[in-house]
């Protein structure tokens, strides 16, 4: 018992965690966060990224405490934790890439060509 109590510690907490920054309540910091020199030096961009990372999170979180039980080899479900959150902060620096984009080529122009 007291094996499967940390895993579902884990997931629960980082689960909890990512309410804030769902509901767009922390502003850029240095300590918490999706932090990159895009995201802290532009609030807009903090925000979004923060949320979409917090959705990605929370439904990996739920995802690997379903698997926590279904599966027998605990190791797996942590395997498949990192491995959803790398996918994630690639996913986000992605976005993050596009937006600047947007935001450089929406300054030289004037306008956002579609």
């Amino acid at each position: 018992m007291t094996k499967q109590l940390l895993p579902i510690l884990l997931y629960v907490t980082v689960a909890l965690a990512t309410i804030p920054f769902y509901l767009k309540s922390i502003p850029p910091n240095a300590w918490s966060g999706f932090r990159s020199s895009e995201t802290l030096s532009d609030p807009e961009l903090w925000f979004i990224v923060n949320r979409i990372a917090a959705k990605g999170t929370f439904l990996c979180c739920l995802v690997s405490l379903a698997l926590n039980f279904l599966i027998d080899v605990k190791a797996y479900v942590f395997i498949g934790f990192a491995v959803s959150q790398i996918v994630w902060i690639l996913t986000l620096n992605v976005l993050i890439k596009k937006k600047k984009f947007e935001k450089k080529r929406l300054g030289e122009t004037g306008t956002k060509n579609l």
